[in-house]
């Protein structure tokens, strides 16, 4: 089985993104939804790391959650790195992996 590994740019990224729509809706509700589904495609992911689309990035896969977020992430052995989380709503050149 695969191992999942966030980089640090990662982690802050879905740091800010919970924490933006807690302040958004002043609720929990959705961010704690975001991350349930976040680890659902963690789960995922460590049976079948080839499920993401391929990107037009060497060796960067994406994945979709609740079809509003993007995990960007590439395989090395048998760890899967998440490069970056991504609001799709946002401006696309302001993506960093």
């Amino acid at each position: 089985m695969f191992q999942i590994e966030w980089t640090k740019k990662a982690s802050k990224q879905r740091v800010d993104i919970l924490e933006f729509w807690i302040e958004h809706n002043q609720s929990k509700t959705y961010s704690t939804k975001i991350l349930k589904e976040t680890l659902e495609a963690e789960k995922l992911l460590k049976e079948n790391p080839s499920i993401g689309t391929i990107t037009d990035l060497d060796e960067v896969r994406r994945t979709l959650i609740l079809r509003n977020f993007s995990m960007f992430y590439s395989i090395e052995n048998k760890i899967i790195n998440i490069l970056a989380f991504y609001d799709n709503r946002r401006n696309p050149d302001k993506l960093e992996l």
